[in-house]
């Protein structure tokens, strides 16, 4: 498998007595399936926001290639589909509401709509669409942000602690959707290991 990304000699703190990265190395390749492990606080969501160029301040420095080019975080971060471990979904309105305004801020094409619908459909969310999200269960929520995110196109999946408030067939089926359905490399952080999944590298923080 050809190396999507190569990130080495990564630092970063968020001040002089708290060093959260230092020499940190990491690879991508092609499909590839990892596992970012550590507990809370180890730095976990820290790594995906400095990947996708959400933290960028004095102390970050690192040696960056994607595709073989040297390059920094920001000229790469629409290559990344990052899933944060909290929901962001505009409560106010519906779930319909909710994927028509994600297709414009992201500037996708129709097709995302019928992605998205069928990620709800296999959530079984696609008859509470029309509800306000205010009124959903956290455990909704979270399906609908996941199939808001999932329909976006990218080279690498972030995804931290996915499986919060899911039910169990969800859980299952999210499982078996980043192993055979994307054809993207991911990365998954959690603070424990998921059932089912044959991870090609564990890193551990």
């Amino acid at each position: 498998m050809n190396k999507i990304l190569d990130i080495s000699n990564l630092k970063f703190s968020y001040n002089k007595d708290k060093e959260i990265f230092s020499n940190f190395s990491l690879s991508i390749k092609e499909r590839e399936k990892i596992f970012l492990n550590g507990p809370n606080g180890s730095g976990k969501t820290t790594l995906f926001k400095i990947m996708t160029n959400i933290i960028e301040n004095d102390s970050l420095t690192y040696n960056l290639y994607f595709k073989g080019k040297n390059c920094n975080f920001n000229q790469i971060k629409k290559s990344f589909i990052y899933i944060p471990d909290k929901t962001y979904l505009l409560e106010p309105i519906s779930g319909y509401k909710n994927i028509e305004f994600f297709k414009l801020l992201w500037k996708e094409d129709d097709n995302y709509y019928k992605i998205v619908y069928n990620l709800c459909e296999a959530f079984n969310l696609e008859n509470s669409l029309k509800e306000l999200v205010e009124n959903f269960s956290l455990g909704m929520k979270q399906k609908l942000f996941l199939a808001t995110l999932l329909a976006r196109k990218g080279d690498v999946i972030l995804l931290d602690e996915p499986y919060n408030n899911l039910d169990a067939s969800s859980r299952e089926f999210l499982t078996n959707y980043l192993i055979k359905e994307r054809k993207e490399a991911f990365i998954l952080a959690s603070h424990t290991l998921p059932e089912n999944i044959s991870f090609d590298k564990i890193i551990n923080l």
